[in-house]
Formats: structure tokens, sequence, C-alpha cells
């Protein structure tokens, strides 16, 4: 999905910057839907302005170009025209039936998963005292014991076998995905 953005770039570096009122805000419902608009195919995402959000209520992620996108947690929707989507929904979709840009797409898949992180480590696994958000990097930090939680990553792996033009392409087996694949998978321990 990385790929997709270009020309677009993406800076995933932790950041202290002060939302700019036209940054993007991420809202993410309990249930990990986020908040967006969808007329005629395009998809929009809510700003600071538009949320009226206060700072300690937002969580920097990333930058994609010059625009911030901060993280927000809510279950209302800032107005009229906007609604919970699930992410996972949004990139299922085919990519002759969806027309809005793919740095938008790929900003709510990537929030999604900062999302997921931050709303599952809030205690110490090794004390179980309440976590902080670290004021140096992008990690929780347990005030009790000092154990330093970072976002997981899955390291994954994609080949493309190919013989001249043709490329080898497989299906999954028992899985409910039956398009055809690159051969590619996640690396175990």
């Amino acid at each position: 999905m990385i790929q997709d953005i270009a020309p677009h770039i993406y800076h995933n570096e932790m950041s202290w910057q002060a939302p700019a009122p036209d940054d993007c805000v991420l809202l993410f419902s309990e249930k990990g839907e986020v908040c967006a608009g969808c007329t005629d195919g395009h998809l929009a995402l809510p700003t600071v302005r538009l949320t009226g959000a206060e700072l300690q209520q937002l969580q920097y992620l990333f930058s994609i170009d010059e625009r911030a996108y901060y993280l927000a947690e809510s279950e209302a929707a800032p107005g009229e025209g906007w609604e919970a989507l699930p992410t996972g929904k949004l990139r299922s979709l085919p990519r002759r039936t969806r027309v809005f840009a793919d740095d938008t797409l790929f900003a709510c898949a990537a929030a999604g998963s900062l999302y997921r992180w931050y709303r599952n480590t809030r205690f110490c696994g090794c004390c179980g005292a309440r976590l902080r958000k670290s004021e140096t990097e992008r990690a929780m930090v347990c005030p009790e014991c000092g154990n330093v939680i970072y976002p997981k990553i899955c390291p994954a792996v994609i080949v493309a076998v190919h013989d001249g033009d043709r490329l080898v392409l497989t299906r999954y087996k028992d899985r409910p995905i039956k398009h055809l694949a690159l051969v590619a998978g996640f690396n175990e321990i």
C-alpha cells in the first residue's frame, strides 16, 4: 500500500508539533471505525478546525507531504455528512469502484493500526501499572517499573517469481480470500 501513495511522501517519525487547523483528524469509535465523509466517490477526513478537538485530545500520528494527521477517539461525528466506516471495508473495495485518493486510504489504514495499538497498550505487562505516552518517542512507558513498549510490527515478505513477463501466482487454501496473489506471508518467530 505504501507504494500506492506516490508521488506523496509518508513521514512516520514522531513529532510534537502543534496541529494546524487544516490538519486531518482520524476519529475512531470504540469499534475501530474511522469517521469519514464519502461523496461522489471522494473520501474526506475531518480537520482539526471542523472537529474542534482540544490539543490534549489529539495524538500526532504521521504526515503525508506537509499535512499532519492526528488520532482522536470519539463516538460523535463532527456533523452531518460524516459516518463511521470500518477501515477494512475501505481497503477491500475494488480499485475500479473506488475513486478516492490512495494517500487518504493509506492514512486510514495506517491510523487504524496505530489506533488499535494505543487502545490495546494501556497497562504494563510486567507490573500491571497504567502506562503513559513517552515524551521522547512513539512508545508507552510504565511509570512504576520503567518498561517501554513500542508499536509492534509484523514483518512480512512478498516476492514476485517470474519467467520473463509471466508471474507465479497463488491462492490461499482454506481462506475466504479467493483472488490470486503473489507468494507472500508473515515471518514466524
